[in-house]
């Protein structure tokens, strides 16, 4: 299609002439372009992005999409024609956003997606680094389309599978952190709404696609390693030599998610009452839990121990909270009597993942139970939800038990699914119902 042939609408004239007009070098996007005087007498092209395409994949016109484009620019042509138009773009048309560009404004530290660095900032960042190199740093986002999405996870696949991995469930993340920052994107208006957006089915054609790459008949199996109860309690057991306040950590929460388990302060803890809250994080709901005998013994001695200074502190009112697990040295040090300071804990940061993870690998040499890679802090989950089910527990029970929305989680992703007391179960109550006993 050629530039004569796209799509436009003109309104107005004279100086207020304004024209809606398709741009099918930038994938159909729908533009308002129209003339503005300069200082010397001039006039440059100015241009303004709709942020919507015209078009359908099978090149059909969509009504709405041309009426509300028309309408925008009736909108702006009487704005000048009034006199109260605010510059609404560059004297010449901008240049359209790089990958590479997109990638710096999303870790931005004042203005972007991910302004401090996280485990997941590293994650997403690394998903987009290969996304870069996969599409090249200077391709415009608003090139990226469906094929280019495939020929991503493709490439991923592929990639993973040469180093090892089985490939599926990474290159879904490697898709899904690209996606978002996209919608980023979009939302601040850095790109328009044509660009990077999958397919409604995209987890579908790219499993499909692993199959293929793969030689495989069916999709491949989640790598979901969980630690047997008896590793678990031997975990527990030595994770205050590690350090005591993994000792508590895990000591309130080896069931639940130690992500958020970490940010916990003394307000949410209610000692008359005997529980302890986990504040809900992003879509990671809350819950609280009620302290077994067990937690409870952990509980006064992490405050009788390296808590004591902040909790002498917050009994008489001179320190209205706290964070339970303070980042940062401690006099005393892990060997000794190590003591969280008012001066340096009482309101600084809190231990992060890393160290949560360095201090589980700790434990589990401490411990003699093997590290698995996958494994960690979610295999006591996963052996948490296997025990909780073995045990009878209720469904309302389970979804206390680990702080889920609903019980769908921990029984299709964290249960054991080859659970032999289930088959065991099943075998009797079959037999039952067959007459066979």
């Amino acid at each position: 299609m050629s530039e004569a042939e796209a799509w436009q609408e003109t309104v107005g004239e004279g100086s207020w002439k304004v024209t809606a007009i398709e741009r099918h070098w930038k994938g159909g996007a729908l533009y308002l372009r129209w003339r503005e005087r300069r200082d010397d007498g001039r006039t440059d092209w100015r241009y303004r992005s709709l942020g919507r395409t015209l078009r359908t994949q099978s090149g059909r016109v969509i009504a709405e999409a041309a009426r509300f484009a028309l309408a925008e620019a009736v909108k702006l042509s009487e704005a000048l024609k009034t006199g109260t138009a605010v510059a609404a773009g560059p004297a010449s048309d901008s240049r359209p956003l790089t990958i590479a560009e997109g990638i710096a404004l999303a870790i931005d530290p004042e203005r972007g997606k991910y302004p401090v660095d996280t485990m997941h900032r590293r994650e997403t960042l690394r998903e987009l680094e290969f996304a870069k190199r996969v599409w090249r740093a200077d391709t415009p986002w608003e090139r990226i389309r469906r094929a280019e999405l495939r020929q991503l996870w493709r490439k991923r696949i592929l990639a993973l599978r040469a180093d090892g991995h089985e490939g599926l469930r990474g290159a879904e993340i490697a898709v899904q952190r690209v996606l978002a920052v996209a919608q980023w994107l979009r939302d601040e208006e850095r790109i328009p709404a044509h660009a990077c957006v999958a397919p409604r089915r995209w987890r579908d054609e790219l499993r499909a696609d692993w199959r293929v790459l793969a030689g495989e008949a069916t999709d491949a199996e989640p790598h979901r390693p969980r630690h047997t109860l008896e590793e678990m309690r031997k975990i527990l057991d030595a994770a205050d030599q590690v350090d005591p306040r993994f000792g508590l950590l895990v000591a309130l929460g080896a069931e639940l998610r130690l992500g958020q388990v970490r940010r916990a302060r003394r307000r949410d803890l209610d000692l008359e009452r005997e529980t302890f809250t986990v504040r809900s994080a992003g879509k990671k709901r809350g819950v609280v839990v009620h302290l077994t005998a067990g937690q409870r013994s952990a509980l006064n001695a992490a405050l009788a121990g390296y808590l004591r200074t902040l909790e002498e502190a917050f009994s008489t009112g001179a320190l209205a909270d706290y964070p339970l697990f303070p980042a940062g040295q401690m006099p005393g040090g892990r060997k000794g009597r190590p003591v969280a300071t008012l001066e340096r804990h009482s309101n600084g940061k809190v231990v992060n993942p890393r160290w949560v993870l360095d201090s589980f690998k700790e434990a589990e040499r401490l411990a003699e139970v093997p590290h698995i890679e996958g494994r960690a802090a979610y295999g006591l989950r996963r052996a948490a939800v296997d025990a909780a089910k073995e045990a009878g527990i209720s469904r309302e029970g389970l979804q206390a038990h680990g702080g889920w929305t609903d019980s769908q989680i921990p029984d299709r992703v964290y249960a054991d699914q080859q659970a032999g007391y289930a088959r065991d179960e099943a075998r009797r109550v079959r037999a039952k119902i067959r007459g066979e006993e």
